[in-house]
């Protein structure tokens, strides 16, 4: 493991050779003296403590003059690492990144490139180092990209989300198309989010979140509670049952991320929007990650009025990359059953929205001013705190900050809706279903009536 952010000079000399590999045939054969490494913060969310190194080196064949390398890296703790043991004396403690974010990278990505549309959907990865878990990005900066964290974006920006969403998929599409129709989890089962056989254990790690929903709906907002746990637990229930047949939109690899991630922005005439964070990445209905979005940093009255243009913004980008990939026009999903499948999967952004919103709408600012120097450390550790918090804590919290507030409030009506409405569908199903049995029965009455009682009485 590197100490303190440090690179030793081999590590470097492979990070510049790599990049001098597509520049130079005779790299190999080039001496290169590193002068100097300088490391910054990169990104601008907290949270994801990924860190700018900018390496000055030279080569044999123009020694003098000094050149430098601008990249992007992140660096896994220590297997040894835990929360509780603070870090060593002039050692920082960096973002953990997951081993699925290094498998995709490193095993998924070279599928997908062939079929990527430009402008692309994350920053590619330049080189990593398994034994080090290590991974080197380009600076997306470089590119025009730059990070910015909000909790709602102008309608620019949401439709630019909606079209990398469509750019990846798209990628996965067609990869899954050129391999005869042969999804790419039968080569990486991690990529199959299999049922799990402790249903017990999911239902557990829920609770928190429902009971916090229930308590909202009760307590302050004086609303019966009755239908919530219904309504989330069946929308964990549709996406874990989701059947990849039955004349349905074909299922694609998803982001899954979409409602935490950090979204790097590159601001022409028209935004253009890269995602990072992609350790989650699972095969799942195509619409998800857009209804995973929708419903977990959107508010309620961007969905009632803005949602067409949404899926138009996704459905648009989605043909032009299939299209642009081979796909015969009768291939392509329509507009229409996208729509059809997002209405499909609302319950299950709403499972997702009450899950995660309790804890993606706590502000960053607002926990920032409680926090010394900006410490990325201690924000995660109050972010973590506040997920696994009695509610006590959650509704200090609530009390508090009015956006917050106002957030949840929305989400918890929007369930309590939900669950009525399910329950009265429920009901006049119940009603419709007797009176027809009702009426098979009369029906059957009459022809008896007809048959045994009229011809005796002739």
């Amino acid at each position: 493991m590197f100490q303190g952010s440090l690179f030793p000079e081999n590590a470097l000399e492979l990070v510049v050779r790599n990049e001098l590999k597509s520049s130079n045939g005779d790299h190999e054969e080039l001496a290169i003296q590193i002068l100097e490494q300088s490391h910054t913060k990169e990104s601008s969310n907290p949270l994801l403590d990924c860190r700018r190194l900018v390496i000055t080196y030279r080569t044999s064949n123009d020694p003098r003059h000094a050149r430098t390398l601008d990249v992007c890296y992140v660096i896994r703790p220590e297997e040894d690492d835990d929360e509780n043991i603070p870090p060593e004396p002039g050692r920082r403690k960096l973002r953990r990144f997951y081993d699925k974010e290094l498998d995709f990278y490193s095993d998924v990505m070279p599928r997908l490139r062939p079929h990527v549309a430009p402008p692309g959907f994350c920053p590619e990865l330049l080189m990593h180092d398994r034994d080090g878990f290590c991974m080197f990005f380009e600076n997306p900066e470089r590119r025009g990209f730059r990070r910015v964290v909000k909790q709602t974006w102008s309608t620019s920006k949401i439709h630019a989300i909606a079209k990398t969403m469509a750019r990846f998929q798209a990628a996965a599409w067609l990869t899954d198309r050129v391999r005869g129709g042969r999804p790419l989890h039968e080569d990486h089962p991690w990529l199959l989010r299999r049922r799990s056989s402790n249903e017990e254990a999911e239902i557990r790690g829920m609770n928190r979140q429902i009971r916090f929903i229930e308590r909202i709906a009760r307590d302050e907002l004086r609303k019966s509670p009755k239908w919530i746990r219904r309504v989330i637990m069946g929308g964990y229930r549709l996406v874990r049952d989701w059947p990849d047949a039955d004349g349905r939109l074909q299922m694609t690899l998803s982001h899954g991320r979409t409602w935490c991630s950090e979204i790097l922005f590159r601001v022409n005439l028209e935004p253009v929007a890269w995602f990072r964070d992609w350790n989650m990445v699972r095969y799942a209905p195509l619409t998800l990650d857009l209804v995973q979005f929708v419903y977990i940093r959107c508010d309620r009255n961007t969905r009632l009025y803005a949602l067409h243009q949404i899926i138009k913004a996704y459905h648009e980008e989605l043909e032009r990359c299939l299209l642009r990939g081979g796909v015969p026009q009768e291939d392509v999903p329509s507009r229409e059953a996208i729509r059809k499948e997002f209405d499909e999967l609302r319950l299950a952004g709403l499972h997702y929205a009450a899950l995660y919103v309790p804890t993606t709408a706590i502000g960053y600012g607002a926990l920032l001013r409680q926090t010394a120097d900006n410490n990325a450390q201690e924000l995660l550790e109050k972010l973590n705190r506040l997920h696994a918090a009695d509610h006590a804590k959650l509704l200090e919290h609530y009390r508090l900050d009015e956006a917050y507030q106002g957030r949840i409030n929305e989400l918890v009506l929007e369930i309590v809706r939900y669950g009525e409405e399910e329950h009265e569908a429920r009901e006049r199903e119940a009603k419709e279903r007797e009176e027809r049995r009702q009426w098979r029965l009369f029906k059957r009455l009459r022809v008896w009536v007809e048959d045994t009682i009229l011809p005796r009485r002739r």
